[in-house]
């Protein structure tokens, strides 16, 4: 029959059965030593592990298992036990165990009636052995949580805030003087040599003399303000100067509503200043009189053409090119205007022409017109024969108004030249009614007048 193999519980070694037969190694109480490992013990547990004890059970060990070693503590020096499977137990130890259990139980019993039933021991043998639950273990209760007292605070203790010294009392008219120096300053800041910023200065300057009129500095004010009054009147002189002589050399070129246009727009330009207010509206009203007495003085050169045929006949033409309109005129007088009559049917425009006997150097034209159902257009024939043709901007109405036309160039001209220049002097003036609508309509015309090229001077 094959006998057990066994490994030593110290080094892990196979220990041969020849060896345990001969009494090297020692197989006790389920340890396995070889005899290598228990020649190296003390002499006591060499002996005592050899002596031989009764009811030993020898059981056989498998092979450890290096890689889950354990070291397990015992008598002797420290042995390392490698944990492989469970060694199977034989009967005899499965026997014991039972009865150890059976025992204890037992014991246990009886420890009880014994406390149930007091000291009678008679008691104790009629009682029945009471069946013994095993009970669950009693459950510590949970402790109770620990409450911390607060850690301690220290006292809050308020920073010291130094105070500084009152200040010492100051006289209550130490802050007016200084404000007031400050204002001044920053008046003069806007005080430049041209006096591109007057107004803003002006008004600094009055703040300091209305807010503090007892002090140095608004007396300083008073004379800063006289001084820039003084040039600024002086600056804008000699501006104005320049725009109102600007306007009486165009007035002097018979321009004299543009010359006018000038004039006016000086006022947006300074209209706002103080200088203005007192001098400047004087200059302009004295420049406007200027000149209309330029233009009286012009007026004794300009020729008025009469509405009559006394210096030229009138003639109507029936616009036939663009289809014939019957119509007539009637001349006028000194007091009364010429008249052109027509009713449209078709056509396209009628025109009254007429001619300037002599014939007239111009700078331009000047003539009052009414009419109803009709538009607006001249004509003008120079002396090469060219004829000039002009439309006007402004829309006919049964009221007089008054146009002008200046004689230099022309949008639109044919035959003479054909250069649209107009070449002095002027030998035919025509007036054009456009077609609005088929039915009758009149033009009247009055107080014709030719600028000459050179006024007088």
């Amino acid at each position: 029959m094959a006998r057990e193999i066994s490994y030593c519980d110290r080094c892990g070694k196979l220990v041969p059965p020849s060896e345990i037969d001969s009494g090297a190694a020692v197989v006790r109480n389920g340890l396995v030593m070889c005899g290598a490992c228990i020649a190296e013990l003390p002499p006591q547990k060499r002996a005592a592990l050899k002596s031989p004890v009764p009811g030993t059970v020898r059981r056989a060990t498998p092979r450890p298992d290096a890689s889950r070693a354990t070291k397990r503590t015992t008598g002797m020096r420290p042995v390392v036990r490698k944990t492989g499977h469970a060694p199977p137990v034989s009967s005899q130890q499965k026997l014991a165990i039972v009865g150890g259990i059976a025992g204890l139980v037992l014991g246990l019993a009886v420890a009880l009636l014994l406390i149930i039933g007091g000291d009678d021991g008679s008691q104790v043998q009629s009682r029945a052995v009471p069946q013994i639950i095993p009970s669950t273990p009693a459950v510590a209760p949970a402790p109770s949580p620990v409450v911390l007292p607060p850690p301690p605070v220290a006292p809050v203790t308020a920073p010291v805030v130094p105070v500084a010294p009152a200040p010492s009392p100051v006289p209550a008219a130490a802050p007016v003087v200084r404000n007031a120096a400050g204002l001044l300053a920053d008046a003069k800041g806007l005080i430049d040599e041209r006096l591109g910023r007057y107004d803003e200065a002006r008004e600094a300057l009055q703040r300091i003399i209305d807010r503090y009129p007892d002090t140095p500095e608004a007396a300083e004010a008073k004379t800063l303000l006289a001084d820039i009054d003084r040039r600024y009147g002086e600056i804008v002189d000699a501006e104005m100067q320049k725009t109102v002589e600007s306007a009486l050399d165009v007035a002097r070129k018979g321009r004299y509503d543009v010359a006018r246009s000038i004039l006016r727009s000086l006022k947006p330009r300074y209209g706002d200043t103080a200088w203005f207010r007192t001098r400047g509206e004087a200059a302009i009203a004295e420049a406007m009189a200027e000149i209309d007495r330029i233009r009286e003085k012009h007026m004794t050169s300009y020729r008025k053409v009469k509405m009559d045929t006394s210096d030229g006949a009138w003639s109507y033409h029936n616009g036939a090119e663009f289809g014939a309109t019957p119509g007539k005129i009637i001349p006028g007088s000194d007091a009364e205007p010429t008249r052109m009559e027509f009713n449209f049917s078709g056509g396209g425009y009628v025109s009254a022409g007429k001619n300037i006997i002599p014939p007239m150097p111009a700078r331009s034209l000047q003539v009052k017109l009414r009419g109803e159902n009709c538009g607006l257009g001249y004509r003008i024939v120079d002396s090469t024969g060219q004829c000039h043709q002009f439309k006007s901007r402004k829309p006919l109405t049964n009221e007089w108004q008054e146009f002008k036309l200046e004689l230099e160039r022309s949008p639109e001209s044919w035959g003479g030249a054909n250069d649209k220049v107009v070449h002095q002097p002027i030998k035919h003036v025509i007036f054009c009614a456009g077609r609005k609508a088929d039915g009758p309509g009149h033009m009247e015309i009055k107080d014709l007048v030719l600028e000459p090229l050179e006024l007088a001077p």
